[in-house]
């Protein structure tokens, strides 16, 4: 399994523990997925909040003889069902959730040490377009890591 790989399980993993059992605010941990919310579009309200992770780049950086710097970037984003005026109570807890899980009591582990570096950009609030009835809050989350290959 690639490095890259093993990050984004890890973090499915740290997703998957948000339910209200484990002190969360939202289940949305039971519903985790690689991808994009559009096949969510005909979700049934029983497959929401749900949880989304993907990749969005992968470049290599800095280099030396058999290993490689590359800087990940994943978008996660949180998904409900915007139904009724007051969606926005949820929204927060689901960011609130996110946040949590992917850093736990404010400190940044690095992934278990997968990683070198992790940095989680600012929440972003994404409302319905018309004729939609999904919202979202959305985390930019960069990884830095390592890959190290065998000399030939």
């Amino acid at each position: 399994m690639t490095p890259g790989t093993q990050i984004t399980d890890y973090l499915i993993d740290r997703l998957s523990q948000i339910t209200p059992a484990n002190g969360y605010y939202t289940a949305a941990g039971t519903r985790v997925h690689r991808g994009r919310a559009d096949h969510m579009a005909d979700a049934q309200e029983d497959e929401f909040p749900a949880i989304l992770i993907r990749t969005e780049s992968d470049p290599p950086g800095a280099s030396r003889p058999g290993q490689v710097q590359h800087t990940r970037s994943f978008t996660v984003q949180g998904v409900i069902q915007a139904t009724g005026e007051d969606y926005e109570p949820t929204l927060d807890a689901l960011a609130h959730d996110l946040y949590r899980a992917l850093v736990p009591q404010g400190n940044r582990d690095r992934l278990g040490g997968l990683a070198t570096e992790l940095t989680i950009d600012g929440c972003d609030y994404v409302h319905p377009e018309p004729g939609s009835e999904l919202a979202a809050v959305s985390y930019p989350i960069t990884v830095t890591y390592v890959a190290t290959y065998q000399q030939q």
